[in-house]
């Protein structure tokens, strides 16, 4: 109760204003950006509890609330106070890589937006405003509103004196009127977005840059300068500002800062303006002071001085050999005006020409050294270009000179100063190097002058050169071992030339790569090159033509241009071999054949007449055929398309299913042309019989859904199984007709076949004895099977997915959709074929069948349960694999699933996701198997383990509900949450490896579960409040029908066999409670361990169910439930030495939930369920109130908690309901305080709004779900008007407010307060009456109330207490019966006490009865001493101090005075403000008619 009355305290204060100081006087000073506010003599405010949020600037136009401030450093109460208005916060952000990982840092510094703001105003006209509260003074009491002039000291602002600008050092110099900051960068790292450590990170290489950004090693909090407030203006009104700063220093006179200028902004002054008429155009705000003050807009002349020693370009080199160019500049003889590389020069800015050509550079490497600068690596254009300028006559004379030109500021010197423009600089041309590599590349020709061949067998053009070349096009020529099949390059530069027809063929893409010697060169021609080549009629004569540097060497030199004038025929070698038949295909979907050739045959002279069939007529087939290609534009190509007729497809259609399956085709000799004109041998073709299938991707990163076509290669009455090309090979037709049998009938597999030898398989039978029939949408009573690679992750593991699992097969309803965008049309199963794989000895593979059991039957449910879930349908397609084959496989290759998996039924991955793990598909496995077991020994008739399955098909509930329903049907007398929570138990109980203990219910057959508690969620509980983990717990987020553990311990045992205690807070007797979230649905069964947390699991155990209530989800049970199964209680053991030690073999360790979430309830925003040991009412829950002082017309109400008090629905807020004659309703009341051990309270505030008696009723919960104590509160109120008087009542007790005694019209509340939270009364006193409390806590008042108690039987020895500034005061009062009267100046609370010791009659409260002048304190005194007196009614007084001769030395008048004590403090000045000598003086008050003196001694 002690911390109670303590905290109510605190409340008190905080949430009640008493005094109400009111700012006086406001004044700003712009020169030190202080605001200063001055309150009365006798108001002193706090120095530290200012909200600055409540005060406001404004001129009449703008208003500006202060956004922060700095406060005195220390805490006092004063009436004059000062605040910064510099304050810290975020200014800046940068992006920093620290300790590897990249940040964006918000940094920390002083914020100058606020002062700029507000000296933007008007400050001739501003005043100031504050709201109530924004000061709290000496006695707590928060300040009243006021609206005040604010007084601005406005002083001139700093300027810049002088400036100047160096164009030889891009330096500016600017001389300040005062020193300004330069420094002015903020460095400090915020730390979670409040101020920074407030010392200078340093640097860690590596790791972190440290916080010195400027690197003068001092932490800098300034704001930035502004570098676009910095500008010039030339006398043609040419100007510039600055875009930013290269560096800043101070020099040795501390006005004055030299700031080099970037290399842009140098440029753009230097190039824009005329230098000789340069002003500075500044704008204010662009340097601060060192009181953060801007300096003002400057426009004075500056003194420049020009480059001393210009960059000028006087020559230029190119070395062909190695292809450099040289620029040379004058020489400087300082070093620090040698060419720089950095930056780089401006690429465009470099041309170079002649009198016919001109172009600029664009790329390269730049380097420099002394006075010039080179430039290598140069792009292949630009090295082309430069060389073909390279032309000499016969005497080795240029024929046409070749110049460079620089414009102004592309190169720069070590000091940044820019070039000048130079538009002809004359280049020397040499060879810088004699050596073959780095000549230009040259034709290496055989005896016969040749170097070009075609290979028309390969299409495959050559040439040598007789120097390594490394590119072409500008890009790397590969190797032959690197070339890939698909690696085509655009062949511009390289064309042929036919003389005879004066024609150019240029080729368009093909293979390029080199030999092994990197000499010669092989061009594997695409199809259209190779048919626009081989079909020229003189192919035989035609000439190779390069462009100039198409290749370049390892050195960059180009090979020459062979034009069409040169003698560089082509050695074209014929193909004499006729065209082959790859591969044929025919489309049933578009009646077409699909024929690939070995070479481009002629479209135009195929000669259909040579095509053949077996059992067909080929004629009647090809009749009124259209033959094509994709292409239908050209003539040759290697595929040929030949469309069908209705009546030749309809022929194809009526084939035999054997021909089908194994169509062969026959072409005569001269049926093809190839582009030699050669023909085909007369050959036999199988043909592919079949359609394309849209194949969706179930890759991490999909592809595009595209066309597979797949071949027809099983034809039944039940199924039919295409192939699709690629896998064909592995699939021959008696393994197909296996799997076909295997489906439509039954397959008896001898015992040498891998995975289903010794087995009997019927798959179609069996799953549609279960599941029932298919649809047939294309009424051809057949199931189609495609089998054909799906993209998977299948060994990639993209995107968290597991590299060891594949799809296996899937069916889509959108094949049964018409029209669909990506309908195949039917009831289609696709099977994978990578890595299924029905003839490996490798059981993981060899699953095909499998594959085909669970697809077909998640279709069959399909098509008759639409809308199933999907773990439904999982667990159906598990069992009919269990059912055919005795086992069930998960589709992944040496991943066998591991028990320790995730603990949620119903949820279910799909598509990618489920390629991440198997977690939820074996999770429906291990339940179904369970809930088999159970129902095949339930003793009901018929196989229940597989009626189930039937009764689950046949429901059209759905999920659960169809779960629950065939537990029905088959006569289970469990429900599928029953079972669920068994189920959950015996994933742990499993470990003990017994079915023995409770019928077995907690165990499995089929299935060796190894880990505890089987890797499902698991939570340990401390019960130790001591470490800061008591109860309640909490748990949230679980997930829909899953099972969680929770773990209590009772001790454990260590390494070395010592007991150590656990759960100190749960006892053995305690009751364990679990309080649900209301209307989720839970089942939860208690287990009691004699095996440890980690030993082996022994049978010793004892499990008991909750019995939870379904609408509120609570429950409870005993920790102890038997006397075998006390928690914490050890057997004992005899040691060696005989002594009795504890036997931690036999002792219950563990005491553990499992809780089953049974329904599909999302997580709701709280909690899911508390756990719990607490099942009493906390020691107090309590109600009470006052009217709140700050603001008028409401109450606050205060729930004060030993425990944390909870909603309906969990949350943590206290519900109040209140009822008047009018209305009624509910407040919720937020938390006001969670940080005190053992006690909550919650807060709302309530504005009344009639002259109304209120009831207010508390009734909350604990998070245990234990019901509190109702408590109430009766409050009333009244209106109160300023022109007439109102009487509060509560009960018998009244208190009378006249007419003027409140300021403003509000309603006043008056109540009954508790006495336990205000019993601190005087020793030796007790009260006789209730604590009364009326209106706002210690409200001074204008004018006297009578207040008057009831109090019953009153002895003489009864006084009437107020309670005031935290304390009971004797306020006296006269009896009257049963009441006790008097008057007060004050509102707030009060009590009638008797007993023996009263406290003196209080002097602040009570209306004094006279006129009178107390002694001062202290007296003697020096140099200030305070003077009171006391007034019985409002009135003017003087106070006046004078001297032994009777002179006044000063004086105070004060007006309207109201009834009371009241105080003045003289600081022993005159009236000048001069300290007075010291001596005797004379106090002198006057009022009214009463005049006293009273002697006083000033002692320095």
């Amino acid at each position: 109760m002690q911390m109670r009355n303590i905290f109510f305290t605190i409340l008190l204060i905080g949430g009640i204003v008493i005094g109400s100081p009111v700012p006086e006087t406001a004044t700003y000073d712009i020169n030190t950006n202080i605001l200063t506010v001055g309150f009365s003599d006798t108001d002193l405010v706090s120095t530290n509890n200012v909200l600055l949020g409540r005060i406001s600037i404004t001129d009449g136009s703008s208003v500006y609330t202060l956004a922060g401030g700095v406060l005195p450093d220390s805490s006092f109460f004063t009436n004059t106070l000062e605040v910064s208005l510099i304050y810290g916060e975020i200014i800046d952000q940068l992006s920093q890589t620290i300790f590897g990982s990249a940040q964006t840092v918000e940094i920390w510094g002083n914020s100058t937006g606020q002062i700029d703001e507000i000296e933007s105003f008007d400050l001739a006209n501003c005043s100031i405003s504050f709201e109530v509260g924004a000061f709290l003074d000496s006695t707590n009491s928060v300040s009243e509103a006021a609206t005040i002039p604010l007084a601005v000291t406005e002083l001139a602002l700093p300027t810049v004196s002088g400036a100047s600008y160096s164009a030889t050092h891009n330096a500016l110099q600017l001389i300040f009127s005062t020193p300004a900051q330069f420094d002015q960068i903020a460095e400090d790292r915020s730390v979670d977005g409040g101020p920074g450590n407030g010392t200078l990170d340093p640097e860690i290489p590596n790791n972190d840059p440290g916080e010195d950004r400027n690197g003068n090693g001092v932490l800098d909090k300034e704001v930035n300068i502004l570098p676009f407030k910095i500008g010039f203006i030339d006398s043609e009104e040419n100007s510039i500002s600055l875009e930013g700063i290269k560096n800043v220093s101070q020099t040795e006179d501390d006005d004055t800062l030299d700031i080099t200028l970037t290399i842009s902004d140098a440029k753009r002054l230097e190039t824009a303006l005329d230098l000789s008429s340069l002003s500075l155009n500044m704008s204010e705000g662009a340097f601060r002071d060192t009181n953060y003050s801007s300096f003002a807009a400057s426009s004075i002349a500056m003194s420049t001085s020009l480059d001393s020693l210009p960059l000028v370009a006087d020559s230029a080199a190119y070395d062909y050999a190695k292809n450099e160019f040289y620029i040379y500049f004058r020489d400087s003889e300082n070093s620090n005006f040698d060419i720089s590389s950095s930056p780089a020069p401006v690429w465009s800015k470099i041309q170079i020409y002649n009198s016919l050509e001109s172009f600029s550079l664009t790329t390269g490497t730049p380097s420099a050294s002394g006075n010039y600068l080179k430039l290598k690596d140069l792009s292949l254009g630009v090295l082309a270009q430069i060389e073909n300028l390279i032309n000499y006559d016969e005497n080795g004379n240029l024929i046409d000179s070749v110049f460079c030109s620089l414009d102004g500021y592309t190169v720069y010197d070590r000091s940044e100063n820019g070039n000048v423009a130079a538009p002809k600089i004359p280049i020397r041309f040499y060879a810088g190097s004699t050596s073959s590599t780095y000549a230009a590349p040259k034709p290496d020709k055989d005896d016969s002058g040749g170097f070009v061949y075609y290979d028309a067998i390969d299409n495959l053009l050559s040439f040598t050169w007789d120097t390594k070349i490394a590119t072409f096009g500008g890009v790397d020529v590969p190797d032959d071992d690197e070339i890939g099949e698909d690696d085509f390059s655009d062949l511009s530069g390289i064309s042929l030339y036919d003389h005879q027809n004066q024609d150019t063929l240029q080729l368009s893409s093909g293979r390029i790569w080199r030999s092994s010697s990197k000499k010669t060169i092989y061009v594997e021609l695409s199809e259209v090159d190779q048919v626009l080549v081989e079909s020229n009629v003189n192919k035989d004569t035609l000439h190779f033509l390069l462009e100039y540097y198409a290749f370049a060497s390892t050195k960059d030199n180009g090979t020459p241009e062979i034009t069409r004038d040169s003698t560089a025929f082509v050695d074209y070698a014929s193909d004499l071999d006729g065209p082959e038949i790859i591969s044929a295909q025919y489309d049933v979907d578009s009646k077409s054949f699909k024929m690939e050739f070995s070479q481009p045959i002629s479209k135009s002279n195929i000669s259909i007449d040579g095509l053949g069939f077996q059992s067909i007529d080929a004629a009647s087939v090809f009749d009124s055929c259209l033959v094509t290609s994709s292409d239908s534009m050209v003539n040759y190509s290697t595929e040929v398309i030949i469309y069908l007729s209705d009546a030749g497809h309809s022929i194809l259609n009526g084939m035999d299913n054997s021909d089908k399956t194994s169509f062969t085709m026959y072409a005569d000799t001269n049926t093809f042309i190839g582009l030699d004109n050669a023909s085909n041998a007369s050959d036999t073709i199988g043909v592919d019989y079949g359609s394309n299938f849209w194949i969706t991707s179930f890759e991490a990163f999909p592809s595009v859904t595209a066309q597979q076509f797949c071949s027809i290669g099983y034809i039944g009455s039940q199924c039919d199984i295409y192939v699709d090309v690629a896998s064909k090979a592995s699939f021959t037709d008696s393994i197909l007709a296996v799997i076909g049998q295997a489906f439509e009938d039954t397959v008896q597999f001898d015992s040498t076949v891998a995975q289903y030898g010794g087995l009997n398989v019927s798959i179609a039978s069996t799953v549609r004895s279960y599941a029932g029939n298919e649809n047939d949408i294309d009424e051809n009573g057949k199931v189609v099977f495609v089998f054909t690679d799906i993209l998977d992750e299948f060994g990639l593991g993209r995107n968290d997915t597991q590299s060891s699992l594949f799809v296996h097969g899937y069916s889509t309803p959108d094949d049964t959709v018409a029209n669909g965008q990506y309908a195949n049309g039917g009831e289609i199963i696709y099977i994978d074929t990578n890595p299924l794989d029905i003839t490996s000895a490798n059981s993981d593979k060899n699953i095909l069948l499998h594959a085909i059991t669970h697809e077909y039957t998640k279709m069959v449910i399909q098509h008759n349960k639409p809308n199933e879930e999907p773990w439904i349908l999982e667990a159906v397609a598990q069992l009919m694999q269990k059912k055919i084959f005795g086992n069930c496989v998960f589709f992944g290759e040496s991943t066998t699933p591991s028990t320790s998996t995730g603990n949620q039924l119903t949820y279910l991955s799909t598509g990618v996701n489920k390629l991440k793990g198997r977690t939820d598909q074996y999770n429906v496995n291990i339940f179904f198997t369970y809930l088999q077991e159970k129902l095949a020994a339930s003793n009901l008739p018929n196989e229940p383990e597989w009626k189930i399955v039937n009764y689950i098909c046949d429901t059209k509930q759905v999920g659960v509900s169809s779960v629950d329903t065939a537990l029905v049907a088959v006569g289970a007398s469990k429900t599928c949450a029953d079972y669920f929570a068994d189920y959950g138990m015996a994933c742990y109980l499993d470990l003990a490896n017994t079915n023995n203990n409770y019928n077995g219910i907690y165990t499995f057959d089929a299935l060796n579960l190894e880990s505890a508690p089987s890797g499902k969620s698991a939570s340990v509980i401390k019960w130790d409040k001591e470490n800061n983990a008591p109860a309640p717990f909490m748990f949230k987020n679980i997930a829909p029908w899953s099972y969680n553990w929770v773990i209590m311990q009772g001790y454990i045992v260590d390494i070395e066999k010592n007991l150590i205690p656990k759960s100190p807070d749960l006892s053995p007797t305690d009751t364990l409670i679990f309080n649900g979230y209301d209307g989720i649905k839970f089942k939860v069964k208690k287990l009691v361990l004699k095996s440890g947390y980690l030993d082996a699991m022994t049978t010793d155990y004892e499990v008991v169910d909750f019995n939870i209530d379904t609408t509120n989800g609570y429950g409870q049970l005993p920790v102890t439930t038997s006397s075998d199964f006390t928690f914490r209680e050890l057997g004992v053991t005899i040691d060696e030495d005989g002594e009795e030690q504890p036997d931690t073999t036999t002792g219950v360790q563990l005491v553990m939930l499992m809780v089953a979430k049974v329904d599909d309830a999302p997580a709701p925003p709280t909690s899911d369920f508390w756990i719990s040991n607490i099942t009493s009412q906390p020691d107090f829950s309590d109600l009470y109130g006052f009217q709140n002082q700050g603001a008028p017309n409401h109450l606050d109400l205060f729930v004060i908690s030993q425990r944390a008090v909870y909603d309906s629905v969990g949350n943590e807020s206290a519900a109040v309901l209140f009822n008047t004659e009018r209305d009624s309703g509910e407040l919720v009341l937020s938390i006001l305080n969670d940080d005190i051990d053992g006690f909550r309270s919650y807060h709302a505030s309530y504005e009344m709004t009639a002259d109304l008696d209120y009831t207010f009723i508390f009734e909350g919960t604990d998070a245990s779900g234990n019901q509190f104590i109702p408590d109430s509160l009766l409050v009333s109120t009244v209106f109160y008007n300023v022109n007439s008087r109102s009487v509060m009542r509560v009960g018998e007790s009244s208190l009378i407010l006249e007419p003027g005694a409140m300021p403003i019209n509000q309603f006043l509340a008056g109540m009954v307060f508790p006495n336990k939270f205000l019993n601190n009364f005087p020793l030796g006193l007790s009260p006789v009456s209730e604590i009364v409390s009326f209106g706002p806590q210690d409200k001074k008042i204008n004018r006297p109330s009578m207040v008057s108690i009831y109090s019953g039987e009153l002895t003489d020895n009864a006084r009437l207490y107020q309670y005031h500034n935290n304390q009971w005061h004797n306020i006296g009062g006269d009896i009257h019966n049963s009441f006790i009267s008097t008057e007060t100046s004050v509102l707030g609370k009060f009590v009638v006490l008797e007993g023996d010791g009263h406290l003196p009659q209080s002097t602040q409260l009570v209306i004094p009865g006279e006129f009178a002048l107390h002694p001062n304190y202290p007296n003697p005194f020096n140099p200030v001493t305070t003077l009171s007196f006391s007034i019985p009614e409002v009135s003017d007084v003087s106070i006046v101090i004078v001297d032994l001769l009777g002179r006044t030395v000063w004086s105070q008048q004060n007006y309207n005075l109201n009834p009371g004590l009241h105080r003045v403090v003289w600081e022993g000045k005159n009236k000048a403000g001069s300290p007075v000598s010291s001596g005797v003086y004379f106090i002198e008050m006057k009022s009214n008619e009463f005049v006293a003196h009273r002697k006083i001694l000033l002692m320095k």
